[in-house]
């Protein structure tokens, strides 16, 4: 069964070109797609690419209206070939018996008398407003080492913690501040994604939304603490790699020639940087090439902290 729009938990995308050859293969084999698409007309920016249905009329379309009009009524649809659709029927009522009749009269009404296309604008700009919100938040919140995905649709977005860190284990900590989230284990069956979390922005307002990174931020932020037994106070990342600097990274500073403590001064003094640990991050992420020297000589300048506060800032030449 494909999720060919918005996947939870990552809110990825298949592209046009990849369904089709999906398509091929299944007829290649013999086998039957079935397109679950609850999130599909959720798009943000841009129109919704087409539907698997829309290729081949063979295909079982899976829809809800959970998403699109009241999460309380749970009513969902099928499109699919007659023959499939007796038989799911069959098995439609010999699972449920006799499904509410009312929630779906309340969603005949609403499709017959209301503008429903018009809702769905309201909705991708209302989601449009709390995903940007939850952006801001993550990006002025989340400590360093900290990633998450962009999506455009959907309701979640999906966050990678800090190496060492155990989603599962914080949970506890984020409730006692209010805030909630889907620890990454659920969404696996092999143990793996304890360092990811799925946060949704699909019922908080904005401001709750950007409150809530705050909140989540911090319990982070003090089990990096907890971890490193220092607090963590800036990083890069370069590519696939991501690079956590504690505040033991500061002595570092010392072994600086004079002129590119200048070179970092000036970053901070021209708006670049708000430290000059953080200016060197910036300097790193330019450096190209010369990437692993940098970072093998400040990493060997870490690892040995101690001895470069026994030898004090190195002189001048």
């Amino acid at each position: 069964m494909p999720i060919t729009k918005r996947q939870t938990p990552r809110p990825y995308l298949t592209s046009p070109e990849r369904r089709r050859q999906l398509l091929d293969v299944a007829h290649e084999v013999g086998l039957l797609v079935v397109e679950d698409n609850p999130y599909g007309l959720l798009t943000i920016e841009g129109d919704p690419l087409p539907a698997l249905r829309s290729m081949d009329d063979q295909v079982i379309y899976l829809g809800s209206f959970s998403k699109t009009f009241a999460p309380g009524f749970r009513v969902g649809w099928v499109l699919a070939p007659h023959a499939v659709r007796e038989r799911l029927t069959i098995a439609q009522e010999a699972a449920v018996l006799s499904p509410p009749v009312f929630s779906q009269f309340a969603v005949a009404a609403y499709l017959d008398r209301f503008d429903w296309r018009a809702q769905i604008v309201a909705f991708r700009s209302m989601y449009a407003a709390r995903r940007d919100a939850m952006f801001a938040g993550l990006t002025d919140h989340m400590p360093p080492g900290t990633t998450w995905t962009v999506p455009n649709g959907g309701f979640f977005v999906w966050v990678t913690l800090p190496e060492g860190l155990d989603s599962q284990a914080l949970l506890a900590r984020a409730v006692s501040e209010r805030v909630a989230y889907v620890p990454g284990t659920a969404f696996y069956a092999d143990g793996f994604g304890s360092r990811n979390m799925r946060l949704s922005y699909c019922f908080p307002t904005a401001e709750r939304i950007y409150e809530g990174t705050r909140r989540l931020g911090k319990v982070i932020a003090d089990e990096l603490e907890r971890t490193y037994r220092r607090k963590v106070a800036w990083g890069v990342h370069l590519g696939e790699r991501e690079v956590i600097f504690t505040n033991i990274a500061a002595p570092a500073m010392t072994r600086l020639r004079q002129p590119e403590r200048k070179v970092l001064d000036t970053l901070v003094d021209a708006g670049v940087a708000r430290s000059r640990a953080e200016a060197l991050a910036w300097c790193v992420r330019l450096v190209g090439r010369h990437e692993e020297d940098w970072l093998s000589e400040l990493g060997a300048a870490m690892r040995n902290v101690d001895a470069v506060r026994d030898q004090g800032p190195a002189s001048d030449r």
